[in-house]
């Protein structure tokens, strides 16, 4: 797979017949040839496959991703060119939608008009179906912040900023900055980005925002203060997974600093839930004023402590009929509580309390959900990685 460019900075200037433009050429040939235009929507997908001729895909509208015969997927946007060799394998993809021209010709070569253009490796986004969405993701999250006195009273106890691990759309993130915290959000999901960065610009409130991986935190500070909200540490679905964030957490953690985390607790009645549509909770929409149902089915995998959630939406009419529904899936880790405190004391920290939820409630039997408040008692050696700043 090769990467090239045909923007306006690449081509020659004509003036012929008293024209005045800019043209970058892109191909010539001689023999049969297959030009055609595909149109990829939201969610769109070409299927893995091999190229039964050579073939330059030619972005001409928006963005989405591609990979060759590795799973390393590359973001590519209007102005690219990707060229794949006669019976490479590849896929195309996009979130947002995307419009293409695809040109195939056995003597394809892309090499003799266009140059070269590098491409770094897109960060690999799995199990992210919920927040496709990030305007449906306010709605049904954004009135629910029970955490927000909790962290206030461990941010009057610190210094500096304060990073906010998988920030999602801000939830947290926005509010804490609003009483005069500095905050860096933290996020994987560009959309989710896109739309933090868009609340926080309205409410005019300074927060520095970072496309990046969790597990593998690169960031140019440190800070006396990390917390992970909204049971974030779940989405971390392997061992390996595990540790990368935790690493992370600890190598952008001053000495004694505090991180602050909840995670689902795993309890048999949260387990062991039935694999049946099962009514959750109801919410009006807040543009539409539909009616909306919520249902979940779920069904765990013991071996790999992992809660396969689907989540069904049934949007109703004023008159209660069924006019639309919406599914997504999601993935989540179980931690058993021994388990996380041996995996808590690996990874350099010390735990100060355990809560069942954020009102500080002694953790039980009965409890939903295991809020951690851990300080860094060593440092440890942890995998980093380079991200996107968005300020």
């Amino acid at each position: 797979m090769k990467f090239y460019r045909f923007r306006e900075e690449d081509g020659k200037k004509i003036s012929a017949y008293q024209s005045n433009f800019m043209m970058s050429r892109i191909m010539k040939t001689e023999e049969a040839t297959n030009i055609g235009c595909i149109y990829l929507k939201e969610n769109g997908v070409i299927g893995y496959h091999q190229a039964v001729t050579p073939q330059l895909l030619i972005i001409v509208q928006g963005e989405g991703e591609v990979r060759g015969d590795s799973d390393d997927y590359f973001q590519v946007k209007l102005g690219d060119a990707v060229f794949w060799e006669k019976d490479e394998w590849h896929e195309t993809k996009s979130e947002k939608g995307l419009t293409a021209i695809v040109i195939e010709c056995e003597s394809l070569n892309p090499a003799l008009f266009m140059p070269r253009a590098a491409k770094e490796k897109k960060m690999t986004v799995t199990n992210a179906e919920e927040y496709h969405d990030p305007i449906l993701y306010d709605k049904e999250n954004e009135s629910h912040a029970p955490e927000i006195p909790f962290l206030l009273k461990w941010a009057s106890k610190s210094n500096g900023p304060i990073i906010d691990l998988a920030c999602g759309t801000g939830r947290i993130t926005i509010p804490l900055a609003k009483n005069g915290y500095e905050l860096v959000g933290v996020d994987i999901h560009n959309g989710m980005l896109e739309e933090a960065l868009k609340k926080a610009g309205n409410l005019k409130v300074p927060i520095k925002w970072v496309e990046q991986d969790c597990a593998k935190l690169e960031l140019d500070l440190k800070s006396s203060l990390l917390y992970s909200v909204g049971n974030s540490f779940q989405h971390f679905l392997t061992n390996e997974a595990q540790d990368g964030f935790l690493s992370s957490v600890n190598k952008h953690l001053e000495m004694s600093g505090i991180f602050i985390f909840g995670t689902r607790f795993p309890s048999a009645e949260e387990l062991l839930q039935p694999n049946t549509e099962e009514y959750w909770r109801t919410y009006i929409d807040s543009d539409s004023l539909q009616k909306v149902d919520m249902y979940t089915i779920s069904q765990y995998d013991s071996l790999n402590q992992i809660q396969h959630y689907t989540t069904i939406r049934k949007y109703r009419n004023k008159d209660g009929k069924i006019v639309d529904e919406k599914r997504t899936n999601i993935s989540l880790r179980y931690v058993f509580p021994k388990e996380m405190e041996r995996l808590l004391i690996a990874h350099g920290f010390e735990i100060v309390h355990v809560f069942s939820d954020w009102k500080e409630t002694p953790i039980s039997q009965n409890s939903y959900e295991m809020v951690y408040v851990c300080r860094k008692a060593k440092s440890i050696l942890g995998g980093i990685n380079n991200g996107h700043k968005r300020d």
